[in-house]
This record gives C-alpha cells, sequence and structure tokens, in this order.
C-alpha cells in the first residue's frame, strides 16, 4: 500500500464489500407537530414568536436505519478528527507559549513543525487503527452514545 492509499481490503474486511463507505442515514424527518415559542427581547432583537418542528425519536419512527455506515466527523470512530484535534491543540499550545503567529507564513511554518512532530508518532497511528474494531463495538454496544476514545 501507499502512502495516502485508502486501505480498501482492509476496510472491506472489516465491514463488507464496500460497506464503509456508505453514509449514514439522515435523521428522520417525520414531523409530528410544533411547537410555539415567544423569544424575549434584549439589546439586540426584538420580542418574537418562533414556531419548532417536533419530529419523531429514531427509537419510535419506522425508517429503515442502513448498517456499517461510517459517520465522517464522529470523533470516536474517526481517526481523521483525532489527530485534527492533536493538531488544533499543539498549534493553541505554541500560540500560548510563543504568542499568535505574526503572519500567513509564520503560520505554515509553525503548522508545518506541528504536522512533522504529529507525523513521527507511528505507534499513536497504529494502536489507533488497531483499535478501530473495539471503537466500533463500543459504539454498538452504547447503542451509539459517546464512548472513551
Amino acid at each position: 500500500m501507499y502512502e495516502g492509499e485508502r486501505p480498501e481490503i482492509e476496510l472491506n474486511s472489516l465491514f463488507g464489500e464496500n460497506n464503509w463507505s456508505v453514509a449514514p442515514t439522515p435523521p428522520c424527518k417525520t414531523i409530528t407537530g410544533i411547537n410555539k415559542i415567544t423569544v424575549k427581547s434584549s439589546v439586540n432583537r426584538s420580542k418574537h414568536k418562533r414556531k419548532i418542528k417536533i419530529t419523531i425519536p429514531k427509537e419510535d419512527c419506522d425508517c429503515e436505519y442502513k448498517n456499517n455506515c461510517f459517520p465522517a466527523k464522529c470523533p470516536e470512530l474517526n481517526i481523521t478528527e483525532n489527530v485534527f484535534h492533536w493538531i488544533r491543540n499543539e498549534l493553541k499550545e505554541r500560540s500560548k507559549a510563543k504568542g499568535a503567529p505574526k503572519n500567513q507564513n509564520h503560520l505554515k511554518k509553525r503548522l508545518k513543525k506541528v504536522i512533522k512532530i504529529v507525523g513521527k508518532k507511528k505507534s499513536w497511528f497504529n494502536n489507533a487503527f488497531n483499535g478501530l474494531q473495539k471503537r466500533y463495538k463500543a459504539m454498538i454496544d452504547s447503542n451509539a452514545e459517546q464512548i472513551n476514545y
């Protein structure tokens, strides 16, 4: 496998042929009612009324949900989200220690240094990838509630 190549064989063995690329089912949109509320006035807005649609909870609706979906922005199940979080935190720490970047070039240099540091943590990436099955099982067992990863 080449750098940047998708691990299709591994993903197919985990989730079944091309099931890992299936988008999650959108939430149920069946409207059961409308809740009317009055928003109080403030310095920036006047008093007004809003209508909020009430939908059927997922467990009560008869919609069919796809299995084996890979939620793109679920940090518990997507290693990429963890890496971006890690990079953001590293950048924040450097900004606290050294001050904010002065210009775009300074930001690029700082970002390259952080990415280089994160890229050297190969054991973290191996552990994260090897632990995906455990993460998915924990998510299923928790009934899609937040898990500690």
